[in-house]
């Protein structure tokens, strides 16, 4: 056999061992290699996230990689604000209609209060605005 085949072989098999120490998949051949108390552990680990994530080994990076996955959720957390703003306005708009109406309907916005504050509850800040909000004036003078 030449070299250039053994080499190739040897890269096969330590492929393969490789394969076979990244599954998932349990190994219940090896049953001393294995215990349960070792998999018990394996499956702790998985279901916690797997720790603290891959490093590189190179801490400048680690941190940078750590401040741009908190960008990222921020500019999500942002961009969630900015779409709902309109549907919080408006549902402002409403509430202070209600309570502006609430003698000419004899009582009746009431139950239109309500709503809104059970809809509060049930949907959150992001959604529907708190009450006495819908008085704060759109552009402070």
């Amino acid at each position: 056999m030449a070299l250039d085949d053994e080499l190739i072989e040897r890269g096969n098999e330590a492929s393969e061992k490789a394969d076979d120490l990244r599954s998932d998949a349990p190994d219940y051949g090896n049953e001393e290699e294995n215990s349960s108390s070792d998999r018990v552990a394996a499956l702790r680990e998985a279901q916690k996230g797997g720790g603290s994530g891959i490093s590189r080994g190179d801490l400048r990076a680690d941190i940078m990689e750590a401040k741009r996955q908190r960008g990222l959720k921020a500019g999500a957390s942002k961009m969630v604000t900015a779409a709902l703003s309109p549907t919080k306005k408006g549902m402002a708009g409403a509430l202070r209609w209600s309570w502006l109406n609430l003698i000419p309907t004899f009582g009746l916005s009431l139950f239109a209060i309500d709503a809104i504050v059970f809809l509060r509850m049930v949907f959150g800040e992001k959604l529907i605005p708190d009450l006495g909000e819908e008085w704060i004036p759109k552009k402070p003078v």
